[in-house]
């Protein structure tokens, strides 16, 4: 139990932010099965935190999208469209990418941390 209440004070010391379309993908993984609904309101419990935001896309994601594209097109560098959509939107709230995807690398003036290689 002690681990467990360590882990949610680590949260709660964080600032979170889940891109949509991670969301998206994760739900999708949800059946109508009873344990996947189960599972499914334990990630919207996770989702409902406060330290946890989920930013919405407008026309200044659609613009670093764009930015970011052209900029890994021309170097010939093409990475895959959720993540282009997940680097804009982390670069138009300034937040820092926590991933393992070393692609990401390629692209300038997105913050990233790669804990796990």
């Amino acid at each position: 139990m002690q681990r467990a209440s360590h882990s949610l004070h680590l949260f709660q010391s964080l600032d979170m932010n889940h891109f949509f379309n991670v969301v998206g993908v994760i739900l999708s993984g949800f059946s109508s099965h009873t344990r996947d609904q189960a599972r499914r309101r334990r990630f919207e419990d996770f989702l409902s935190l406060p330290m946890v935001h989920v930013p919405s896309i407008g026309q200044t994601t659609a613009d670093y999208y764009a930015l970011v594209f052209r900029s890994l097109k021309a170097a010939g560098l093409p990475i895959p469209a959720n993540d282009l959509w997940i680097a804009a939107s982390a670069m138009e709230n300034g937040a820092l990418l926590v991933t393992r995807d070393a692609h990401f690398r390629a692209i300038q003036n997105l913050r990233c941390w790669f804990p796990l290689r």
